[in-house]
């Protein structure tokens, strides 16, 4: 099998220094402008490919791996038994070697594309930690202040109205003010759209952020009824998918395309999330 090392004429333990000199000497001699032969050329291109591979570590690295790979596999199929067929044994050698050439360029190939993706990747780890660490940063105190939120005291509803007409904020048109006994609400008119005039109602709020995940909602002398958020409900399951995705962003340190894609996710899910909170969609 003729190597990259083959072609520049030196051996596999060669230095930097010896694989730089054996290629100054190659590419002089064989050197279109300079050799008359008619694969001067062919030559001069693999004389190149053999020093560019050669003289990167990470890529010589590769290439003997690969060399390795291929001579021991050659060696577990010598020692089977085999016995080639007529065919075989009266091919022209030159073309059975040429063949066998091929097949372990194309290997090489392989594993020096994959390495070098492998490479490619690794540019995108920073990125992808730090996109993970502010997604389970952000994602956590959401879950915290979720879990963490208390039930009100009982207030008797004095007045429901929309917002828009006494703000005349374009940010108001789908909120009431819902005032009590004791406060005044903002509320979305998904959330706030059943409740009247006479109710009594118990606000659930996180300690935080001051979020509202549900409301108890009756009349006199009934029961209270609870009725969830839905805005809230739906930015939940996309703070908690964050907080998923993240946490797989960090514990894997694997270089592969679809971590990469994992943090694309996250990156796209967080400023989903920041951008509820900007509008304020969660109130």
């Amino acid at each position: 099998m003729k190597t990259y090392y083959n072609i520049l004429g030196i051996p596999e333990s060669a230095h930097a220094a010896d694989i730089k000199r054996a290629y100054r000497q190659m590419a002089k001699q064989h050197h279109p402008d300079v050799s008359k032969s008619d694969k001067a050329h062919e030559r001069f291109i693999m004389i190149e490919k053999a020093y560019a591979t050669l003289s990167d570590p990470t890529k010589r690295k590769y290439y003997d791996n690969g060399l390795n790979y291929l001579r021991n596999r050659r060696k577990d199929s010598g020692s089977r038994h085999y016995r080639p067929s007529n065919h075989a044994q009266h091919a022209d050698p030159r073309t059975r070697r040429s063949s066998e050439e091929i097949k372990q360029k194309a290997w090489i190939t392989h594993l020096v594309k994959l390495n070098e993706d492998k490479a490619y990747y690794q540019k995108f780890v920073v990125y992808k930690q730090i996109v993970a660490i502010l997604g389970l940063v952000f994602a956590t105190l959401f879950i915290i202040d979720d879990l963490s939120s208390t039930l009100g005291e009982t207030e008797f509803i004095t007045n429901v109205e929309f917002l828009y007409p006494i703000t005349e904020n374009y940010s108001d048109a789908d909120y009431y003010l819902v005032s009590t006994s004791e406060n005044e609400y903002r509320l979305h008119q998904r959330f706030a759209g059943d409740l009247e005039n006479g109710q009594l109602m118990r606000m659930e709020e996180t300690p935080i952020l001051h979020m509202r995940p549900s409301i108890w909602i009756g009349e006199l002398n009934q029961p209270l009824e609870k009725q969830i958020n839905p805005v809230y409900a739906l930015s939940k399951t996309t703070f908690y998918l964050l907080f998923l995705l993240s946490m797989a962003g960090i514990l894997n340190q694997k270089r592969s395309e679809l971590m990469v894609n994992l943090a694309l996710i996250s990156g796209l899910i967080f400023a989903l999330c920041a951008l509820f909170m900007w509008l304020k969609l969660l109130p």
